[in-house]
């Protein structure tokens, strides 16, 4: 750009812009210098990492983000070519996709080992007539460009017309069009000599229009600096389509309020992919919520239908054997018995599917549980403990925690079942219930002095009819276990286990402190 006659020199900035000179008087050329200021300043505020590269690929100017995320001083940065300046940029390839998307005048984006703690980034490369223009993104924060470039001569021609992926305009303070870029053109529809000095209103669906929202965008851009939306928009032909765009508010040297930059992309694809996956969940839900309810049905149907007659079996073969023992040979006698304990085996595991079915359906309303009183009423209430009552005991105190009541009585009743069974012959059984406290979590213990487990095994045994070969010799259904699990992960806690074959077991149930 030549310097009027009469013009002081100023100090260069990137690409020959100047700054304003508030001291200076008015002139023609303020407009211009102010509009230059504003694109230097617009740079300065995006969140990406920018440069300028002339032709020989040189970086001319480096944005106060590029400092960032190259770890660089500008100085360092400027006047280096790009591929030396950027570390760990993989060299060859990196070099080979700048020149391509030079050399064919085509906006270029790929991924790049860049790698700043431990961040992948993204490369934009953007050519335009004097050189390049480069964006670096962080591609863990998804980011876009969320800023926008203010109009200028020189800076219209080496970004925002070069920018064909985003609407570029810019507004004055009261929300006039005063620039639009050619991919506001083409995803408008409306050309620049259309839109400048329009409001921007025009490209809002009437709602919108309505609510006043192209307004309360300017205002809340003013307020916190920036504003971000994703919204429809509306074309000149009247056609909708959704936008994710980002308004920032630009000032002069002195703080004044001058306009604001916006910066928009047309995502209709992906919300509409997202609404039709959306869709698709919906769907699916609602079949899987039939197929519950089904199965909750089914599951009624069998606590009636099956449990009855197995009930019936087994009273008529208790009438047997009470009325005709006597008369029966011993071989009779002991299929009678086996019939029995069969139909009573079924009938037990009949009751823990059903009760494994039932486990975390619907929402658990959790309550404080006085855990002390808890399990003494569990051990009172259950022969096959209050037997062994004397051999369980509790190292108070046991801190209470937040828990679904009846879920959680059922899973220290099926530990302490198992810790008082699996005992090896002779060995009298020691039970010890302890609670350790840590900041907001309560772990429970059941520690018994049984068989163990080996470790190939310890996870395994809290799925459905799983058994270790040491516990086949004992009576189980091998979904005990699977429930303490499940209905421990719907209270929102976990359960484990500790164990060394003959050793006994340490059982652990970590539930949320009252």
């Amino acid at each position: 750009m030549k310097r009027r006659a009469g013009e002081s020199k100023a100090p260069v900035h990137p690409r020959g812009h100047r700054p304003v000179d508030n001291g200076a008087r008015q002139s023609a050329s303020e407009p211009r210098e102010m509009e230059e200021q504003h694109a230097v300043t617009m740079l300065e505020t995006i969140p990406d990492a920018v440069m300028n590269l002339d032709e020989s690929f040189r970086v001319l100017y480096a944005n106060k983000e590029a400092e960032r995320a190259l770890e660089k001083k500008r100085a360092a940065i400027m006047g280096g070519v790009l591929w030396e300046t950027v570390p760990r940029t993989g060299g060859g390839k990196f070099e080979k996709e700048v020149r391509r998307s030079v050399g064919q005048g085509k906006s270029a984006e790929f991924e790049g080992p860049f790698v700043r703690e431990g961040e992948h980034y993204q490369f934009l490369i953007s050519p335009c007539e004097s050189g390049a223009m480069v964006f670096i993104r962080e591609e863990t924060e998804k980011r876009r460009l969320r800023h926008a470039l203010q109009e200028s001569e020189a800076w219209k021609r080496l970004i925002v017309d070069s920018v064909k992926e985003f609407a570029i305009f810019s507004m004055d303070p009261t929300g006039r069009i005063t620039l639009w870029n050619p991919g506001a053109e083409q995803m408008f529809g409306y050309t620049a000599k259309e839109m400048l000095g329009q409001r921007s209103d025009i490209i809002f669906v009437p709602e919108d229009r309505e609510a006043r929202m192209p307004a309360k965008e300017l205002a809340e851009a003013r307020e916190r600096k920036h504003a971000k939306d994703e919204r429809w928009h509306v074309r000149k032909d009247g056609t909708r389509f959704f936008v994710s765009g980002a308004v920032v508010p630009l000032y002069d040297g002195g703080g004044k309020l001058v306009g604001y930059t916006k910066v928009a992309r047309d995502i209709t694809k992906q919300k509409t992919a997202k609404d039709q996956l959306e869709e698709e969940v919906g769907k699916r839900t609602a079949e899987l919520q039939k197929t519950v309810s089904e199965l909750e049905a089914f599951s009624y149907s069998i606590s009636h239908d099956l449990r009855a007659p197995l009930r019936s079996m087994r009273s008529f073969a208790q009438i047997l054997v009470r009325t005709t023992r006597d008369k029966l040979d011993p071989k009779a006698a002991d299929y009678l018995d086996r019939i029995m304990a069969g139909a009573e085996r079924l009938d037990r595991l009949i009751q823990d599917v059903l009760t494994y079915s039932r486990v975390g359906r619907g929402n658990m309303e959790l309550e404080p549980v006085e855990l002390e009183n808890l399990v003494r009423t569990i051990i009172r209430e259950h022969p096959s403990l209050e037997a062994a009552q004397g051999r369980i005991i509790l190292k108070e105190p046991l801190h209470n925690v937040r828990a679904h009541k009846a879920s959680l009585s059922q899973c220290i009743s099926n530990l302490l079942t198992n810790a008082v069974k699996f005992i090896p012959p002779g060995r009298t059984p020691r039970v010890q219930v302890r609670t350790e406290a840590n900041n907001s979590i309560v772990r429970l213990w059941v520690e018994d002095n049984g068989i163990g487990i080996p470790e190939i095994h310890r996870e395994r045994i809290f799925g459905m009819f799983q058994r270790t070969p040491e516990a086949e010799k004992y009576e189980g259904t091998g979904i005990g276990l699977a429930i303490v699990r499940r209905a421990v992960e719907a209270m929102g806690g976990h359960a484990g286990v500790e164990s060394e074959p003959g050793q006994g077991s340490r059982f652990w149930v970590e539930l949320p402190a009252a």
